[in-house]
This record gives C-alpha cells, sequence and structure tokens, in this order.
C-alpha cells in the first residue's frame, strides 16, 4: 500500500511540475524524466484503482494541453516574422500533437471502461500513447529553441 501512495505522491508530483513549466522554458529533457516518472506510477495501478487511474491520466492529458497551449502562443509571438515555410513546419508539428493528444484520450477512455482481464494491456495501451505525446511535445519544446 505504500507503494501505492508513494507512487501516487510522485506522479501528482510529476503533473504538478510539468502544469508549472515554461514550454519556453522547459529543459525538455525534464519533460522526459517527469513524464516517466508519471507513467512508472501510472503502471502501479491495480484495477481496483481504476478511478484513481483515469483521475491521474486526466490530469497528464491536462498538463500536456496546457503545455501544448503555451508552445503554441510562445511559437505564434516568436515566429511572426518567420517564413512560410516555418509556419507550415510548425502546423504539421500542431497537427501531430493533436492527433497523438486524441489517440492518448481514446486509450485513457479504454482504461476508464476496461474489464479486470484487459486492464494490463490497456493501461500498457495509454502509458505508450501518452508517451509518444509527451516525447512529440518535447521534441517541439527543443525545435522552437525561443
Amino acid at each position: 500500500m505504500a507503494s501505492i501512495f508513494n507512487s501516487t505522491l510522485l506522479a501528482c508530483a510529476a503533473i504538478i511540475a510539468l502544469a508549472g513549466m515554461p514550454a519556453k522554458a522547459a529543459d525538455a529533457n525534464d519533460v522526459k524524466q517527469e513524464t516517466s516518472e508519471a507513467l512508472k506510477a501510472m503502471k502501479a495501478f491495480t484495477v481496483e484503482q481504476k478511478d484513481k487511474a483515469v483521475a491521474q491520466g486526466r490530469g497528464m492529458l491536462n498538463s500536456i494541453d496546457r503545455q501544448i497551449d503555451k508552445l503554441a502562443s510562445q511559437i505564434t509571438e516568436a515566429k511572426q516574422d518567420a517564413s512560410a515555410e516555418t509556419h507550415e513546419e510548425w502546423r504539421e508539428q500542431k497537427a501531430r500533437l493533436v492527433e497523438l493528444r486524441a489517440e492518448a484520450a481514446a486509450k485513457l477512455d479504454g482504461l476508464e471502461d476496461s474489464t479486470a482481464d484487459a486492464w494490463d494491456d490497456i493501461k500498457v495501451g495509454f502509458a505508450d500513447a501518452y508517451g509518444k505525446l509527451s516525447d512529440a511535445v518535447s521534441d517541439a519544446v527543443k525545435d522552437d529553441g525561443s
């Protein structure tokens, strides 16, 4: 039980840290580390803790949403004078983030509806989808460079 509490506490700390990080100043390695810790905590949840796992997953997605919004604002401000090619690259990157976010949300919905038999597979599916999303956000933070 202490392990689950520690995992939950660690995940909450990671979410809070991610939420407070301005994307412009965020170090991509820090984002990846925070994500890794949150995902470890997510994977520790049992089916009996489904409600807590889903709540944590929603918090993780909300955090990523804030990062994407901040990054979009910063890129818009910093690159108003940028070339059309640069704007097109950002539009493509943003579309990819939206797609990955939708995939992670769908996996989270599956987690909420999962049965005990499918719990571990669906939980891993959400963790993988969220990891891909987080990596894409980290790459976008690196690419922004502003």
